[in-house]
């Protein structure tokens, strides 16, 4: 038993499944209907340029980094435009109380990590 708990510590997080058209995935049973309804609309709204904003919600991140982790889910889910790479996930793992926002190479003119912090001290922590 000692030995199964060790090793799901030593292998971090999954990656959990793509949430394909619905932009949200919670782990957690956080996101209300209408927040997951918000971020359809922001979607729907940004469709013409390829741009996606993801939220996804994950109880824990094991033993990655919230940078490891968020870059993995960004890469494996494929968020935003393949040739424009303009996709944007918010990640947030819930019980280690951490969260990113990570961005493609497309926004970061609009985006730089500068800006997504300032995001997340402002508006989403408080």
């Amino acid at each position: 038993m000692a030995l199964i708990l060790a090793l799901t510590l030593i292998v971090g997080f999954d990656v959990p499944k793509n949430p394909e058209e619905d932009f949200a995935w919670d782990e957690t049973g956080t996101l209300s209907d209408a927040t997951r309804e918000t971020i359809r609309q922001v979607n729907r709204q940004l469709e013409s340029t390829g741009a996606q904003v993801v939220v996804a919600m994950i109880p824990t991140l094991g033993t990655d980094s919230i940078e490891e982790a968020a870059l993995e889910i960004f890469r494996t889910w494929g968020i935003g435009d393949r040739n424009k790479n303009n996709g944007v996930l918010l990640l947030i793992a819930k019980e280690d109380r951490k969260l990113r926002i990570e961005v493609g190479y497309g926004l970061e003119g609009a985006i730089p990590d500068s800006v997504a912090d300032r995001i997340i001290r402002h508006v989403i922590a408080p």
